[in-house]
């Protein structure tokens, strides 16, 4: 069974679960993209003494609500994934994982610099996020479909070890 297919079975079992409605409910595109973070989270080795992975999202839009109610005490392995919404003047070094929603109310190239070397994982989807320093980026395809493309780079730089795996999944690696 080639990588892709086995990935794609991954993010739908994953649906299924995040759901716990099972296979035959349709999947909203929020529902779709909040499997792919839980997955991408998946897919990045965590040091061992961690218990919980905290998830941060910065930003508001109509995806947020969803990815925070399907990831609220999801399980990554034996790690609990903790949601916490983020404040303005808030200091952002202390997560694992920042989510960056589409909002002009957040400057990202700021809280980008702010968490350097420290070993955060940043998802975005924001055009040239990766090309700002963030590491994975979702793309919205013009058929609907989401694909990501990775900062293996910058993530290198953090001390992110990202599968090859979900490496060969990207459209574009930086």
């Amino acid at each position: 069974m080639r990588i892709t297919t086995k990935i794609v079975l991954v993010i739908i079992i994953g649906l299924s679960l995040i759901s716990n409605q099972g296979f035959a409910q349709k999947f909203s595109k929020h529902d779709i993209k909040s499997a792919y973070i839980h997955n991408i989270i998946r897919f990045i080795k965590w040091p061992s003494e961690k218990t919980s992975l905290t998830l941060v999202v910065v930003g508001k839009n109509e995806f947020t609500s969803v990815l925070k109610s399907k990831l609220k005490n999801q399980k990554i392995g034996n790690r609990t994934i903790k949601i916490v919404d983020s404040t303005s003047k808030e200091n952002y070094t202390n997560c694992d994982i920042i989510f960056f929603a589409k909002d002009e109310r957040f400057n990202h190239l700021e809280i980008l610099k702010q968490i350097r070397n420290y070993s955060i994982l940043s998802i975005g989807e924001n055009e040239s996020f990766c090309g700002n320093g963030g590491i994975i980026n979702f793309v919205e395809g013009n058929n609907g479909n989401y694909f990501f493309e990775i900062n293996q780079s910058q993530a290198m730089k953090e001390k992110i070890q990202i599968s090859s795996k979900l490496l060969n999944l990207a459209i574009k690696i930086i």
